[in-house]
């Protein structure tokens, strides 16, 4: 009724189970240990975004993401834009990413349907695939010509970025 292996065809399969889990383990990179971060993280502005295709891909990143919603030569946008651009490179000690999503685009109002895009510019905070905060300027309700409210961007910023992880030395 049962069938005794040869020991030699045991020990053949055995290593080969083994061997075919530490491939396995190794091909999914061990994704329960995390590595310790050993370089400084900085903040990483995408190129524009054109197509969902292209957006798709940022939404899972561990880091919160900035979606400005902008159109491409509107004025009132590029202030926004280059403000936010300098805020996120430059001025934040904070972590997080920026992607710029042309919305003039036909592809792209899936994505501002979606999220409920209803004002060009509008700059929304996601994090871990989800809308978290929406950042719409108002200076430039009534004025195209008024400036960027910087202390208001910027403190919006610093609320939705996450603090920078502590290495060690």
């Amino acid at each position: 009724m049962f069938q005794t292996i040869p020991r030699a065809q045991l020990v053949t399969g055995t290593a080969f189970a083994l061997m075919g889990g530490i491939i396995a383990t190794s091909a999914i990179r061990q994704f329960w240990f995390r590595p310790q971060v050993t370089y400084p993280l900085e903040n990483r502005v995408y190129f524009p975004v054109r197509y969902e295709h292209e957006f798709d891909p940022l939404l899972p990143l561990p880091l919160p993401l900035l979606v400005n919603f902008t159109v491409r030569n509107d004025p009132v946008s590029n202030k926004l834009t280059g403000a936010l651009h300098r805020i996120v490179t430059k001025e934040t000690e904070k972590c997080c990413r920026l992607v710029d999503v042309e919305a003039d685009e036909p592809t792209m109002r899936d994505i501002m349907l979606k999220y409920q895009i209803n004002n060009i510019p509008t700059i929304m905070a996601i994090n871990g695939g989800l809308p978290k905060s929406y950042y719409v300027p108002t200076e430039f309700k009534n004025n195209h010509e008024a400036e960027v409210d910087w202390e208001k961007l910027k403190a919006w910023v610093e609320e939705v970025a996450i603090e920078r992880p502590k290495t060690e030395k």
